[in-house]
């Protein structure tokens, strides 16, 4: 049974969540951090690996687990042993801890494909993204269909789900759980529908074992704008959730645009609260995480990025820290255990005691989870064209992944490469 729960104009986030939740819609109170030190120490490397064909490669996202490590990406040329469908195309690639390839799997349609999100567990890889063509023999319905695949421990699909409308649509986030896939991305009509609007944002709940969709909640704005759910992390019975909308909900900020985080019921969709990170500027939200009995939600505000943490409970905010350069400054991934919180992104200035090398280096900064002071922060990159776009933290290392036009993790092939770094978790 599907089941379609809407947020737009009458959402009432007090009624769900009580008077704490709705404080947090208003102008953060907690302290903002804008002055920075140097690391005092530089992140260690412990392996790198960076890989691709002699045109345009890139990570978005990782997990390790007990099949691997799984990258999963987009490539416009054709990995060894592979070819390529047309245009670009999404690739899943697992890798043993010490960076051996297992084996690689490219997939797609003459016209342009992606792959954004990834999850594991015991049975399987789970992969999202976009595709532009007919995936697998599945006609389009759109201008792009978001997707959702299910490969076995050796790459052989096992599943796939359409998540589409008949305009542009995506899938950007996934996690597994108890059985179940939840997936986050953007729609701009009904799903499986003919007719296109504006975006909205949502999460649906798929079952593991069979792609079947068990169901879908939308995040709509009150402004009829573009809204969007980027990424999803899942905690038992609670589902947390990055998203944007434009325009805001009916308790929204001061900009057209506002980041958010959401809290539903795992078992049937059904919002717990809503809290927002809401400011003059244009507010995105890029990714969240989980440690302990704290969310945190990471993004952007104009152009400099930020984080913020908020009590899982509740949605009440325990502090937002700015993360600043003289640059452009775009977080897009985060992890966190019980002491640290790992931010990775680019930016196309450069922290104090540190130069940027290039068009745009990647960063990587640790903020302390209780107060939000940043610990430290280092910047990588080359001569080229560098960004972080997703991240994985396991025990005491964390994984990061991106696409590099240099020779950021190993040499370059030509165009943009592919890379994973493991960093350790100080």
């Amino acid at each position: 049974m599907l089941v379609i729960r809407v947020a737009g104009k009458t959402l009432a986030v007090c009624a769900l969540a009580g008077s704490m939740a709705c404080a947090t819609d208003l102008e953060p109170t907690g302290i903002e951090y804008t002055a920075y030190t140097a690391s005092l120490a530089a992140a260690k490397p412990i392996g790198d690996v960076q890989f691709g064909t002699s045109v345009d490669d890139a990570v978005y996202g990782i997990v390790v687990g007990k099949l691997g490590v799984a990258l999963v990406g987009t490539t416009a040329g054709a990995f060894a042993g592979q070819s390529n469908a047309g245009g670009r195309d999404a690739f899943v690639r697992v890798l043993d801890k010490n960076g051996a390839i297992v084996w690689t799997r490219e997939f797609g349609t003459t016209a342009d494909d992606g792959a954004f999100g990834v999850a594991m567990d015991r049975s399987g890889i789970y992969i999202g993204g976009t595709t532009s063509g007919a995936l697998d023999g599945t006609a389009n319905l759109g201008a792009s269909d978001g997707y959702v695949r299910m490969v076995d421990a050796n790459g052989s699909l096992v599943w796939k789900t359409r998540l589409a409308s008949a305009g542009a649509d995506s899938v950007f986030g996934l996690a597994v759980d108890r059985d179940a896939v939840y997936v986050t991305g953007e729609l701009r009509g009904p799903l499986e529908g003919s007719t296109v609007g504006n975006a909205d944002g949502y999460v649906v709940k798929l079952d593991a074992r069979t792609g079947e969709i068990l169901w879908m909640t939308r995040f709509a704005g009150t402004s009829g704008g573009d809204d969007g759910a980027r990424a999803v992390v899942v905690d038992g019975d609670a589902v947390f959730v990055a998203a944007t909308y434009d325009g805001g909900t009916s308790g929204g900020g001061p900009g057209a645009q506002d980041a958010y985080i959401a809290k539903l019921d795992a078992i049937t969709g059904a919002f717990t609260w809503l809290s927002t990170v809401a400011t003059a500027q244009k507010d995105v939200g890029m990714d969240v995480t989980l440690a302990g009995g704290t969310v945190f939600l990471v993004g952007t505000s104009g152009d400099h990025s930020f984080a913020a943490a908020f009590t899982a409970l509740t949605g009440a905010m325990q502090w937002k820290t700015t993360l600043s350069t003289n640059g452009t400054d775009v977080a897009t991934t985060a992890d966190a255990n019980q002491s640290r919180l790992h931010v990775g992104g680019w930016t196309t200035g450069a922290f104090p005691g540190m130069s940027n090398t290039g068009t745009s280096d990647v960063f990587h900064a640790t903020l302390d989870v209780t107060t939000g002071a940043l610990r430290g922060v280092d910047q990588l990159g080359t001569a080229g064209q560098d960004a972080a776009f997703g991240s994985f933290l396991d025990g005491k290392v964390w994984h990061l992944v991106g696409t590099t036009g240099g020779n950021l993790a190993g040499t370059s092939s030509g165009g943009m490469d592919a890379w994973w770094v493991q960093l350790g978790d100080r």
